[in-house]
């Protein structure tokens, strides 16, 4: 009975083991086909990413060009405003310049008036409580003070010609 069970045994095996080893070859064959296929595949979708990679870049360039030019008119928008600020700060120079014109021609016309005394350099002047040395330092400062003040007035004039002018 040892015997037979035996027998039966080893012929189990052995029919195991063949439907095993058949279904290992076939699993090998199969999987050999999977990866030819899977290769296949890849080359294909190596070129498939390639060209979606292109066209990655060509967006994100296209992208970087938006923005550049976003900030250029940005750019321009802000020079457009310092430009107008500085017209208006211009403009502002100007009136200054035409009311200080204005003052400068009423106290021009009342010295002009308080100079009519054919006498001399000063005399009878009002000498504002100054006499010698301390009254001539001061009308060499106001000399000096008229002096600036209409070159400073000749070069608004010419200024806001070459404004109108444009």
């Amino acid at each position: 009975m040892k015997k037979l069970i035996t027998i039966t045994l080893a012929i189990c095996l052995a029919l195991g083991a063949g439907n095993v080893y058949g279904q290992q070859t076939g699993k090998q064959k199969e999987t050999k086909e999977q990866k030819e296929v899977k290769v296949q595949k890849s080359e294909g979708e190596k070129v498939m990413e390639k060209e979606m990679e292109k066209a990655q870049e060509g967006e994100i360039k296209m992208e970087k060009q938006r923005d550049k030019a976003q900030d250029s008119e940005k750019e321009m928008e802000k020079e457009m405003e310092k430009a107008q600020d500085s017209e208006k700060v211009m403009e502002k120079e100007m009136e200054r310049a035409q009311k200080g014109e204005k003052e400068m021609e009423k106290q021009r016309d009342k010295a002009i008036e308080g100079q009519n005394d054919p006498q001399g350099n000063a005399y009878g002047r009002n000498k504002g409580g100054l006499e010698g040395k301390e009254f001539g330092q001061a009308r060499a400062a106001d000399a000096k003070a008229a002096k600036r003040a209409k070159a400073k007035r000749e070069r608004m004039h010419k200024r806001a010609m070459v404004k109108r002018g444009r």
